[in-house]
């Protein structure tokens, strides 16, 4: 077990807010923004690959499927939307793409202790699944701290979280689609917009083969949750 109380990777110098990396902020809101950061590279809302470009043979090994483009509805409604970022090596990563059974989304950040606690057993939780036949994939979308979940950390700092944890899922770059996510649940549950502050950390989705949202959940007290989510879901399905 990982001392994860005492982990506390460099934080890099702070940036300005990044708003306009964003795309799914401006989603969301139905704003247009200005879309010059590096990590867009020359984005506009007709661009379902946000400028980014899939590598032939990913550096980090990813096992990756097929997917056809996604173009919407861009909620978290029903249907879990698509999103490109960049991975623990520093290649584009297409979230539709990690997955051909469930997926888990770990949204977290650095300086979160709840989000160390997930992620120091994220490894066991994926090992026991692979080990009973289930197919789950597990992916971060990582940000470095709580009140900054518009703010796109450095490519070190999701090294550091992956090694100190011992992952072999992907390590993401969020670019607010966390955010988004959180925004769309508060908005639908009668939120007024305009106050929204970020999602409580860590916050997980859980994905069905088929691409539907099961459940999101804020907070973690176990993995043990998240199994019986997927195993409720398999009996329905008869398996």
């Amino acid at each position: 077990r990982h001392a994860i109380r005492r982990f506390r990777p460099t934080r890099p110098e702070r940036q300005p807010s990044r708003d306009a990396r964003c795309p799914y902020r401006r989603r969301i809101l139905g704003r247009e923004r200005n879309v010059r950061p590096r990590m867009d590279r020359g984005v506009s809302d007709d661009d379902p690959m946000h400028g980014f470009s899939a590598a032939n043979e990913p550096a980090c090994g990813w096992s990756l499927t097929d997917k056809d483009t996604f173009v919407g509805p861009w909620d978290f409604s029903g249907a879990l939307p698509d999103g490109w970022f960049e991975d623990q090596c520093g290649e584009p990563a297409r979230l539709h793409g990690m997955h051909d059974g469930y997926l888990v989304v770990d949204i977290s950040a650095v300086h979160c202790d709840p989000c160390q606690r997930m992620a120091s057993e994220e490894s066991a939780f994926a090992e026991g699944a692979s080990a009973d036949g289930i197919a789950v994939a597990v992916v971060t979308l990582l940000v470095d701290n709580v009140s900054g979940q518009l703010d796109t950390p450095e490519i070190a700092a999701l090294e550091e979280w992956a090694a100190a944890y011992d992952l072999h899922g992907p390590v993401l770059a969020d670019r607010g689609w966390g955010w988004a996510l959180g925004l769309s649940n508060y908005v639908a549950e009668g939120g007024d917009p305009s106050v929204f502050a970020g999602n409580g950390l860590p916050t997980w989705v859980v994905v069905s083969p088929q691409g539907e949202i099961l459940k999101t959940t804020v907070g973690f007290s176990s993995w043990a949750s998240v199994r019986s989510l997927i195993d409720a879901d398999l009996a329905d399905l008869g398996r």
